[in-house]
């Protein structure tokens, strides 16, 4: 998240502060450095509490189950179970089934953008989420502007903590520096292993709501010492189009 990124950005700048302070005598190395060390634990501090005031007070999107098809025309996207992938290694996927996607539709109107997902198994948070090291499971939607290989143009990412609270974030131009730093009120929705989010078009940008853009689903969570599982739906975006066109 960008929270994060800003948070490695401050380290990183005083801790370059405190090697400039670093080359003096030895007794103004031990003083600056015990004062660049303060400083730097006091800017991660700052850092934590933020996030976390963003965090209590971004919406919580816990709702009822949507069916997409009550919104207009369904695009939909197929994907094989059991085919878990984890960032290194082979490790066991046993216990993970609420990650391994099978299905995802989406449709729109001109005030929503609706995304159903189907799952294997129920999602769960696997461990208490906590600031800039959340072991948080998440789905996301990519929406691409163009082509299959174009850059993603957002993100609308809906995140599971602990104690079932919904989180969703957009995440693309402008949105880090919106007052709710992208955090949204939507509704994500429980039936069985699915899970649909509904979305106001109000939130979106304009291509998603009128034009033809390119889109896949993708699920993630911590595994513990350093993996992460993670799932595509499909392996290449696809095209979905305006209601009542065609490619």
């Amino acid at each position: 998240m960008a929270l994060r990124v800003r948070a490695a950005l401050v380290l990183a700048s005083l801790l370059a502060v405190a090697g400039c302070g670093a080359s003096s005598t030895t007794n103004g190395t031990e003083s600056n450095g015990a004062r660049s060390s303060g400083r730097i634990a006091a800017a991660i501090q700052q850092l934590r509490m933020r996030q976390a005031r963003t965090l209590e007070q971004a919406p919580n999107s816990a709702s009822s189950y949507t069916d997409c098809a009550s919104l207009g025309p369904v695009e939909t996207l197929s994907d094989p179970t059991g085919d878990l992938k984890a960032n290194f290694g082979n490790p066991p996927t046993h216990g993970y089934d609420g990650l391994d996607l099978t299905e995802a539709k989406l449709a729109r109107s001109p005030t929503s953008l609706c995304v159903d997902i189907a799952l294997r198994g129920a999602p769960a948070a696997h461990s208490p989420a906590v600031p800039l090291s959340g072991d948080d499971y998440s789905l996301t939607v990519n929406a691409l502007r163009g082509s299959v290989g174009g850059i993603a143009s957002i993100e609308i990412g809906f995140q599971l903590w602990s104690g079932g609270r919904w989180l969703v974030r957009l995440i693309g131009p402008g949105a880090e520096e919106r007052p709710d730093h992208g955090f949204v009120a939507a509704e994500v929705g429980a039936n069985g292993t699915q899970r649909s989010l509904v979305i106001s078009t109000r939130n979106l940008l304009r291509y998603l709501v009128l034009d033809t853009f390119h889109w896949r689903v993708q699920s993630l969570a911590n595994g513990g010492k350093g993996i992460q599982f993670y799932d595509h739906a499909p392996d290449q975006a696809a095209p979905v189009y305006p209601p009542g066109t065609r490619g």
